[in-house]
C-alpha cells in the first residue's frame, strides 16, 4: 500500500452507486458532552481536513501564479 500524501492519507475512488456521497457531520445531544475520545477524534479530523483545504488552496494559487509567469530560458 502506498504511503499516501503528506498527511499520510490514501484516497481511493469509490463508485457512487456503492456508497453515495454524504456530508460528515459532528453533533451531540442537547445538554450532553462528547466523550473525551470522541472529542479528540472529532478535533483531529477537523484539523486534518482544514489543513488539507489550506494545502489545496495554496497549491492552486501556486499553480495559477506559475501559469501567469513567463517561462524561464
Amino acid at each position: 500500500m502506498p504511503g499516501g500524501d503528506k498527511f499520510g492519507l490514501v484516497a481511493r475512488k469509490i463508485d457512487d452507486r456503492d456508497v453515495p456521497n454524504a456530508n460528515l457531520v459532528f453533533g451531540r445531544l442537547r445538554d450532553r458532552n462528547l466523550s473525551v475520545a470522541i472529542a479528540v477524534f472529532a478535533e483531529r479530523i477537523m484539523r486534518m481536513l482544514a489543513a488539507m483545504v489550506v494545502a489545496k488552496d495554496t497549491n492552486a494559487k501556486h499553480k495559477a501564479l506559475s501559469a501567469s509567469m513567463p517561462a524561464e530560458r
